[in-house]
C-alpha cells in the first residue's frame, strides 16, 4: 500500500478556536479561561472578577461609573472607542 501524504488544504483553515470569555462584575472587562475570581455569598448569589483590585474595590462599595478605567464610566461619559458592546 502506498500511503498518501496528508494535503493541510483539505482541512478547513478558517477553522479557530473558541474561548468562553466572561464579564468582570464590577469593571465590565473580559476574563478569560483560568483567570479571575468567584465570590459566592451565602445567599447562593456568585460574582465573577478579573482581579484583586475589582474585588477590593467592589467589596469597598465603590460605585465603577466614578472610576475611569471601567467600562461603565467610559460609556457615561460617552468614550466609546476601545470597547465594543
Amino acid at each position: 500500500k502506498v500511503k498518501k501524504p496528508r494535503d493541510s488544504s483539505s482541512r478547513s483553515d478558517k477553522r479557530s478556536m473558541v474561548l468562553k470569555t466572561e464579564v468582570c462584575r464590577f469593571s465590565g472587562l473580559k476574563i478569560y479561561p483560568g483567570h479571575g475570581t468567584r465570590l459566592t455569598k451565602m445567599d447562593s448569589q456568585t460574582y465573577l472578577f478579573l482581579n484583586a483590585k475589582c474585588k477590593r474595590l467592589f467589596n469597598l462599595r465603590l460605585r465603577p461609573a466614578k472610576l475611569a478605567w471601567t467600562t461603565q464610566y467610559r460609556k457615561a461619559h460617552k468614550k466609546v472607542r476601545g470597547f465594543s458592546d
